[in-house]
């Protein structure tokens, strides 16, 4: 495991805490201002790297976002990438660096490093959380978490934290009852162990008062749930917690006891790591799918197409230049009543480059935000996960059905495609765009010349898809 700061200070404070869990760190980096080694250096030098195995970045500032994105998702397919970024890290300038900042709101943002594969830790020890679990425990297959403890009132709390944080509680929690014993505890372990609708686990215990007893359910946990092959962590309160935990980091620094175990004191922080992980899981395991070949805009399109800020088409230009360019375009709608009226902005962002967003196009949309974003160029795959982050699925769903939804992925990768292509910065809007049965209407739109200072970023996008 490794960590890069860009805060000598923090990063003293992280080593600490870091030696207090009992974890490892391969290389520490402080960054500092970056005179000449950049965020996108180092990772490239720790995909290479035998000794790395988890990467921890606290980001303050970012300079190209766009290539840090790209990284990540190609790299975050074998080693863990997880970070956490303070309020405007992409909006603020680095110190030293006449850098643009993002145009994008904090959402967007969120969205864009999760497509990505990104873990984004919300505070220094959810961070800390993250990187112990899969240190010490690695990844679960799924998200389905099994409950063991001595304590239905503690079940109930870890179930409702579990369903917050994307987990699913789908087997009866293995309870001791009012008598705990460590056998009793140890075959509980070992069935839910065995259960094949468990993919992790998370034994809690709650002590009623220090005893020999309880000195030894704590020896289960030690032996028992540290050797499970899921991904199993340990939930202990009351007097046996500071105990606990204090164990886990000496056996991990001396090789022995519970190095394997991560140890919480609160199921609300256990949970949310585990299902931090099992999202991150099923990106990993997902099929990225591949981009489709590029193409530069036909030449008789390049007198008319806005090449400079200020310059546009819009209406019939815009919709008969995006016909030829092979979008469904449309002069009004085909009177289908299924039809959801939706709005698509493809743009240029000056720290992120190409990225979409798409919404229905309401005053509801608007005022809660619901739209997603993705940087493009962007595969259909891609395109699906897109659409799966929105509230508002359902209503796409029962409007265009599996077919439509289809047609629509593939048109917003293609409005991606076109954005790269350009000869220049664009933006793109079509609104409304008609999604039915039978996929996208284009039914209004209009092309825009970008500021020159984009060039840049709209370049560097185009070239490392």
């Amino acid at each position: 495991m490794l960590f890069r700061s860009q805060s000598g200070a923090l990063g003293i404070d992280i080593l600490a805490r870091v030696q207090r869990r009992g974890l490892g760190v391969s290389s520490f980096v402080s960054a500092g201002n970056r005179a000449d080694v950049s965020g996108n250096d180092l990772l490239q030098f720790w995909e290479e790297d035998d000794d790395t195995d988890v990467i921890m970045l606290y980001l303050e500032s970012m300079g190209n976002v766009g290539k840090f994105l790209r990284l990540a998702r190609r790299i975050g397919r074998n080693k863990p990438i997880v970070t956490l970024r303070t309020t405007g890290a992409m909006s603020v300038h680095p110190l030293g660096h006449d850098v643009p900042v993002s145009h994008l709101q904090e959402k967007a943002r969120e969205q864009l490093f999760a497509a990505s594969g990104i873990i984004d830790a919300g505070s220094l020890d959810e961070m800390l959380d993250i990187a112990e679990v899969l240190r010490l425990r690695g990844l679960p297959e799924g998200n389905r978490l099994g409950l063991v403890g001595n304590d239905s009132a503690v079940a109930t709390l870890a179930r409702n934290a579990a369903e917050e944080s994307g987990l699913r509680v789908e087997a009866e929690p293995w309870l001791t009852g009012r008598v705990s014993t460590a056998d009793r505890y140890r075959r509980l372990l070992d069935e839910a162990a065995r259960d094949p609708s468990v993919d992790a686990i998370l034994a809690f215990y709650v002590p009623p008062v220090e005893s020999a007893e309880d000195v030894r359910i704590r020896e289960v946990l030690a032996t028992v749930a540290a050797s499970i092959e899921k991904p199993t962590v340990a939930v202990v309160v009351g007097v046996s917690a500071s105990a606990m935990r204090s164990e886990a980091a000496d056996g991990a620094r001396t090789g022995a006891g519970l190095r394997s175990l991560p140890v919480f004191t609160d199921v609300e922080h256990a949970t949310r790591a585990l299902g931090t992980l099992a999202a991150y899981a099923a990106w990993r395991d997902a099929e990225p799918g591949t981009f489709g070949d590029l193409h530069p805009l036909p030449t008789d399109m390049l007198e008319d197409w806005p090449d400079t800020e200020g310059q546009e088409m819009s209406g019939a230009q815009a919709l008969a230049a995006l016909g030829k360019l092979g979008l469904p375009v449309a002069a009004a709608s085909d009177g289908s009543a299924a039809q959801a009226s939706c709005v698509l902005i493809a743009t240029v962002d000056p720290l992120v480059g190409p990225v979409l967003m798409f919404g229905l196009d309401d005053e509801v949309t608007s005022l809660l935000d619901e739209y997603a974003f993705a940087v493009a160029p962007l595969t259909q795959q891609d395109a699906h996960r897109m659409l799966d982050g929105l509230k508002t699925l359902p209503l796409l769903r029962e409007r265009a059905g599996s077919a439509g939804l289809d047609a629509l992925a593939a048109f917003l990768a293609r409005v991606g495609d076109i954005v790269v292509e350009s000869p220049g910065p664009v933006r793109i809007e079509c609104r409304p765009l008609l999604v039915g049965e039978k996929g996208p209407v284009i039914t209004t739109a209009s092309i825009r010349g970008l500021s020159d200072e984009l060039g840049p970023t709209w370049q560097a996008r185009r070239l490392g898809r």
